[in-house]
């Protein structure tokens, strides 16, 4: 049973909010986003890191047919 923080929070947690933020700003981070800021993308970067995953892009919806299923 889960007691406490999950991981991913404490690990988090070494990356200081207000530095990072500052970081942001000296070097103009946010100036031409469109849909997720940098530290978003920094922590579903990090995630992805710490889950193993081999792209930064969802993968495809599994459980429906596909375009080749159907063409057999």
């Amino acid at each position: 049973m889960f007691e406490g923080r999950y991981i991913f929070s404490q690990i988090v947690d070494f990356v200081p909010r207000r530095e990072f933020d500052a970081c942001i700003e000296k070097f103009n981070g946010n100036s031409r986003i469109r849909k997720i800021n940098c530290r978003d993308q920094f922590l579903a970067l990090m995630f992805g890191q710490l889950t193993g995953l081999s792209s930064a892009t969802p993968a495809p919806n599994m459980g429906g047919a596909t375009a080749r299923s159907e063409a057999v």
